[in-house]
């Protein structure tokens, strides 16, 4: 069974993110977020289906 988690980065770089939250993304297959956000994963999002959009596409995001 599938999984969704809803994951907090914190305030920017990994530097910031709780060890649950690393743990989490490095296990997920699909990371859906804001560009930036997704960006400062590094390479955590590395070999992940990534999703993401500017700004106000929220809604769209979820749906892809």
């Amino acid at each position: 069974m599938a999984k969704l988690y809803v994951v907090g980065i914190g305030p920017g770089g990994r530097e910031h993110m709780t060890y649950k939250a690393v743990e989490v993304i490095k296990k997920s297959q699909v990371i859906v977020g804001y560009t930036p956000y997704i960006d400062y994963l590094g390479d955590l999002a590395d070999g992940k289906e990534l999703i993401s959009t500017g700004m106000r596409g929220e809604v769209e995001r979820c749906k892809a």
